[in-house]
């Protein structure tokens, strides 16, 4: 996993002040978990060209090709409104 470029923009009010461009992850998803334990800020966004072990929704495999646009967001929302990103995140299929 090699860090390419960082990018800053203050102007955006949460998500991409901030984004963490990489050549190449297993997981977009798995390197922002990793990430959690550090202080990072909220909107912070992971993008990737290429992942070698992508996953889709239940765990399935996610193929994911060189061209493709590979991201996750860290969000920290209170837990009061938590529940809600499962429905969000389940509406962009």
């Amino acid at each position: 996993m090699l860090k390419i470029a960082e990018f800053h923009d203050p102007n955006r009010k949460l998500v991409g002040r901030t984004v963490w461009h990489y050549d190449h992850v297993e997981s977009t998803n798995e390197t922002a978990k990793e990430l959690l334990e550090e202080d990072l800020e909220e909107g912070l966004v992971l993008w990737a060209d290429r992942q070698s072990a992508g996953r889709g929704r239940q765990g399935r495999a996610w193929a994911s090709p060189p061209g493709g646009l590979y991201f996750s967001v860290i969000l920290r929302p209170k837990e009061t409104h938590a529940w809600i990103l499962g429905l969000l995140v389940g509406m962009r299929s």
